[in-house]
């Protein structure tokens, strides 16, 4: 019963994210990305999930080294902890690579583990933020994101991971590249975590 309260609760959160249905997009090497056009954005949020072998707790300390997120992050050139807020939440500065000659980016959000966490089921909240990191001339601040990462035990020694991603990359972008950002991010960020987390394992 208290699982079925939390999924609830976790799929009205997601639902409250306006937008189209989800429509599968990409299915390959046990990974499946889900794209929607956002109603208030009217860009393409993506959803991705993949089950790796690895225990729940491995995954979520691999999750929650923030600064560690370059090694498996897909183009994240550098991730920086600016504030620890309390036990919940963590400020966090990064900067995205983008392909010349467009301009990279530079994020500014919380990462905020989320109430209601279990040994089974958790999540972890991902929300931009203004007033911790001035503006960087070399850079095309993100002006919006909100998102979340779930992880569900399926069993003693394999977990689900769940990325939804909404965003508003700033400036100009070629649709070439924000249509391949939707498929490429959380495909390569899913693929690359799960090869170090399941090498932890060997």
């Amino acid at each position: 019963m208290k699982i079925l309260l939390l999924l609830s609760m976790f799929l009205y959160t997601t639902t409250a994210l306006a937008g189209d249905a989800w429509e599968l997009a990409k299915d390959e090497n046990g990974i499946k990305v889900y794209t929607r056009t956002n109603t208030e954005t009217q860009l393409k949020d993506f959803k991705a999930d993949i089950t790796v072998q690895a225990p729940i707790e491995l995954v979520r300390q691999y999750m929650l080294s923030l600064e560690e997120h370059t090694k498996w992050m897909h183009e994240r050139k550098s991730s920086k902890v600016i504030k620890k807020l309390d036990d919940k939440t963590t400020i966090v500065y990064s900067i995205t690579n983008a392909p010349w000659p467009v301009t990279d980016r530079d994020a500014v959000v919380s990462f905020t583990v989320s109430d209601g966490n279990t040994a089974e089921l958790m999540r972890f909240d991902v929300e931009n933020v203004e007033g911790y990191v001035p503006a960087n001339e070399g850079m095309v601040r993100v002006p919006y994101i909100k998102g979340y990462w779930e992880l569900i035990k399926v069993t003693a020694g394999s977990t689900k991971i769940v990325f939804m991603n909404a965003a508003s990359p700033g400036g100009s972008l070629p649709d070439w590249l924000a249509d391949s950002f939707v498929l490429d991010m959380p495909y390569n960020s899913l693929n690359n975590f799960r090869t170090l987390v399941e090498a932890k394992e060997k």
